[in-house]
């Protein structure tokens, strides 16, 4: 069972709407407060390492690649900004334009991110050069608010409002499907790390896992009071986290379908983020939300 570990208080200045765990150690946190922030977890510790400044808006999604060096952040600016996480500088800024990048995906090897515009698309953007390579359009017209690469590379998969998810065959460039099942907004989806699945969360209160071989829905996840707004596979696949409004967060045995534990106390305002740690085996994860907190949770082991 997982337990607190460790905890940042007033870690931004405004609510932290997303976080991510980069390989190399850093947390990645984004926040209304405009700023980007990495931190180090050391046991009971977490440090503050990175300020990462330029935005002018809330910040509402970070990513980092699983080579772990780069991080990148979307704001309600409209900028993406790309940072290199070693050097601690920011190597890129890409004007996405108005309502072409909501939310944003690193792919593993660092070179493409794709973003979510609300029009229905999903952009693909060279991030050496910050042109933007390619469009792929779900034909949904419907404002596009969480997307995510598959562990190869050669997916991505995109909810949007109204409970849409599409996944796209990134070689082909085609739709290989849409997944129903969601009757709300689609925040939050990920691909298992042997990508034979797909976790989905909504703000109609589930979570949902996805077999996408047949790209059927296998289970839904029962539990969250309200919307679920967060999500995240443990690098071995044994878990998902999820977090919500309901200032939550679950976990999940994904083999068994079933909710593991529940942690309800630990955040006082509504839950926007979970990230596993990729290189710990399933042993600790963060969260972040609008309490401005940053939390950190281990199995103590």
């Amino acid at each position: 069972m997982f337990r607190p570990r460790a905890l940042v208080e007033d870690a931004h200045g405004a609510g932290i709407w997303s976080v991510a765990w980069s390989p190399n150690g850093q947390v990645v946190t984004g926040s209304c407060d405009e700023m980007v922030r990495t931190w180090m977890v050391h046991g009971d510790d977490i440090e503050r390492k990175h300020d990462f400044s330029g935005h002018d808006l809330a910040v509402n999604s970070v990513t980092a690649c699983a080579q772990g060096h780069l991080a990148a952040s979307a704001s309600l600016d409209l900028q993406i900004r790309i940072w290199d996480l070693e050097a601690a500088v920011e190597t890129r800024t890409i004007d996405a334009g108005p309502i072409e990048a909501w939310t944003i995906a690193l792919s593993p090897d660092g070179h493409t991110l794709a973003s979510g515009s609300q029009l229905g698309n999903v952009n693909l953007w060279d991030v050496g050069t910050g042109r933007r390579e390619s469009t792929m359009a779900t034909g949904k017209q419907k404002f596009i608010m969480s997307v995510a690469y598959s562990p190869d590379g050669k997916r991505v998969a995109c909810g949007e409002a109204e409970g849409g998810v599409h996944v796209f065959d990134l070689e082909r460039g085609v739709v290989l499907g849409r997944l129903d099942g969601h009757a709300a907004t689609v925040r939050t989806l990920n691909f298992a790390p042997d990508g034979s699945l797909l976790a989905t969360g909504s703000d109609d209160g589930y979570a949902m896992l996805h077999d996408l071989t047949t790209l059927r829905p296998v289970a839904t996840l029962e539990g969250h009071t309200s919307w679920v707004l967060g999500s995240s596979f443990s690098p071995d696949g044994a878990f998902l986290a999820t977090c919500g409004a309901d200032k939550a967060i679950r976990v999940w045995d994904v083999a068994n379908r079933a909710c593991l534990q529940t942690l309800a106390d630990c955040h006082s305002d509504q839950v926007w983020g979970v990230a596993f740690d990729p290189s710990a085996a399933g042993k600790r994860f963060a969260s972040v939300g609008d309490d401005n907190t940053v939390r950190v949770f281990d199995t103590g082991m």
